[in-house]
């Protein structure tokens, strides 16, 4: 059977419904492998970026063109209000599984893509445990939290996290307002905290990470490139952004959908608000239309840019450590077929990722051998994840009086009391108890993490 013509019939079974799957860090083309894989397999794409689903800001948050689509059918774009505050990772599944349905029925293929990796976790593993609201709103989307909780600090936010869930209040960094406000929600909308739930889907699949995976036929690519070459690609579209009309589209979005709590606390904003790419030019957009055109305006513009290319790179870092973390070496979980794809090199495209990528795809949807390597470790690699609880250590907050700092997860805290400056402050500290004291020799302080609470 030739390329192209994939071997299912009716789809009658969960084993006859395929899913492939694009992950990769922002950059590395996703959207042109994913098009292709649909024009050669009669697939559908189904994007999974949690800011995509917004009717609003195409250049910001980098949706596919009509031309890079080609007549290719894009799901889960643009059909949300920005208006809308509420709409979580639970209502995304759910949509997106009545979709894929709706795929299947017509024997095509539906081909997840996009950013937010825990969006594409929820689709694929049984990792959501359903909560029913004690409460439900006419409006579905709006969230549950009282207007007053959104304007607070972000220092009141955590004292409201401790009150209802004190275990999961160790687990969030103060900062974190998405996550805190997110596990507050929970609370006031069903009345368990996120921290039981979590403890309930361990009881049940033996992993802090969730069940098995939702579908037997599933199959992931994994887009990678060197970093040096991702980083420059990646300025490379702020610039391309700018010249698409990226600064009147900023302009104009604050002006219809102004953030609720204002550009001066675009840190404390949901929904689209949140976006990488709009507060970042919080202090350009805080200035009049005359102001703007300024030189002082055009210095902002450019100090806004500069952080973007800041914080796309620093976010496209934070996607290739999910990947590696949560799929290629949680060897206790159950995982899919991985294929790494190198696309650092952008002449070799078209053969080392997109004639890979259909060679493999073809034997995987006619059940034959695939003759790749997978991405995936063994259990006996030395990078492999073997702990269950691995998630939950690696969050944990732990505090260090010493050095006045809250540091997350073991590994940033043996990094950190193995440093020069914490070694250094654990002398003065020494030195200072002993003039207190009096004394001329004195243990320094015992090296234990303090639990933030």
């Amino acid at each position: 059977m030739a390329v192209g013509q994939p071997a299912f019939g009716s789809l009658p079974s969960s084993s006859n419904r395929p899913v492939i799957t694009v992950l990769g860090a922002t950059g590395t083309g996703k959207t042109k492998l994913s098009v292709h894989l649909c024009r050669q397999f009669n697939g559908e794409v189904i994007s999974t970026d949690s800011m995509q689903i917004y009717q609003a800001l195409d250049i910001v948050t980098n949706k596919a063109t009509p031309e890079e689509m080609q007549d290719i059918p894009h799901h889960m774009l643009s059909f949300l209000s920005p208006k809308i505050t509420g709409y979580s990772v639970t209502h995304f599944r759910d949509k997106a599984l009545q979709i894929m349905e709706d795929i299947w029925s017509r024997n095509k293929v539906p081909v997840l893509v996009g950013g937010t990796t825990y969006y594409t976790e929820a689709i694929l593993w049984n990792t959501l445990i359903d909560v029913p609201a004690k409460n439900r709103s006419d409006q579905p989307y709006e969230p549950e939290i009282p207007a007053s909780l959104t304007q607070m600090s972000n220092e009141e936010l955590y004292a409201e996290l401790r009150r209802v869930d004190p275990a999961w209040a160790e687990q969030v960094h103060h900062n974190n307002r998405a996550r805190m406000m997110r596990a507050i929600q929970i609370f006031y909308d069903s009345g368990r905290t996120k921290s039981d739930i979590l403890a309930e889907m361990r009881r049940n699949t033996g992993s802090d990470l969730g069940g098995s995976l939702r579908f037997d036929k599933t199959i992931v690519f994994y887009l990678d490139a060197e970093p040096d070459v991702l980083k420059e690609r990646l300025d490379k579209r702020v610039d391309q952004m700018v010249q698409l009309g990226l600064r009147q589209e900023l302009c104009d979005f604050v002006v219809n959908y102004p953030p609720p709590a204002g550009l001066d606390n675009i840190d404390r904003a949901m929904g689209i608000h949140q976006s990488i790419g709009l507060k970042e030019f919080a202090p350009f957009l805080q200035l009049s239309p005359e102001q703007r055109d300024s030189p002082e305006g055009e210095r902002l513009f450019q100090d806004g840019c500069e952080l973007l290319k800041l914080h796309t790179r620093q976010y496209a870092k934070k996607q290739r450590t999910w990947v590696k973390s949560r799929l290629l070496k949680r060897v206790k979980r159950q995982l899919p077929p991985v294929y790494l794809l190198d696309s650092t090199d952008p002449r070799a495209f078209d053969t080392t990722v997109m004639e890979l990528a259909c060679k493999i795809v073809d034997d995987f949807l006619n059940d034959r051998p695939i003759d790749h390597p997978q991405a995936t470790v063994s259990e006996d690699h030395p990078e492999a994840i073997t702990d269950e609880n691995y998630s939950t250590n690696a969050n944990q907050l732990l505090r260090c009086e010493i050095c006045n700092l809250t540091l997350q997860g073991r590994v940033q805290w043996d990094e950190h009391v193995a440093g020069k400056n914490h070694k250094y402050q654990r002398g003065l500290l020494a030195r200072k108890k002993r003039l207190e004291s009096g004394q001329t020799e004195q243990a320094l302080p015992a090296e234990n993490a303090i639990l933030k609470s």
